[in-house]
C-alpha cells in the first residue's frame, strides 16, 4: 500500500514537472496555424499566430482565437471578426487570459 501511494505521488510530480517544462518552453509567436475553411478565404494558407483571425464580442473587451470556448459561446449577433490580433488590439481589445 505504501509503495502504491509513493508511486502515485511520483507519477503526479513527474506529470506536473513535464507540464511546467512544456508551458515555459513554448514560443507562441512561432506557432503556425493552417486554416482549411473556404469560407474564410484562407484555404491551406499557413499563418503565424499573430496573423490568424480573431474574434471578439461587441459587449466585451477581449479577443480570442476562433476555436476557443469563449468564442463559441458568444452570441452570433455580438461577434466581431478581426483579421489579426494586431487589428483587434488597435481597436482597443485585449487578448483573453485563457485563450489567445
Amino acid at each position: 500500500m505504501t509503495f502504491l501511494i509513493f508511486f502515485v505521488i511520483v507519477l503526479l510530480l513527474v506529470g506536473f514537472a513535464s507540464w511546467l517544462y512544456y508551458s515555459k518552453n513554448v514560443d507562441y509567436d512561432e506557432v503556425s496555424i493552417v486554416f482549411t475553411t473556404a469560407d474564410e478565404g484562407l484555404n491551406g494558407k499557413v499563418m503565424s499566430g499573430n496573423e490568424a483571425p480573431v474574434l471578439a464580442s461587441k459587449t466585451g473587451r477581449t479577443y480570442r482565437l476562433p476555436w476557443c470556448d469563449g468564442s463559441k459561446k458568444t452570441r452570433p449577433e455580438n461577434v466581431l471578426t478581426f483579421k489579426s490580433a494586431a487589428e483587434a488590439e488597435e481597436k482597443g481589445y485585449l487578448p483573453s487570459k485563457n485563450c489567445h
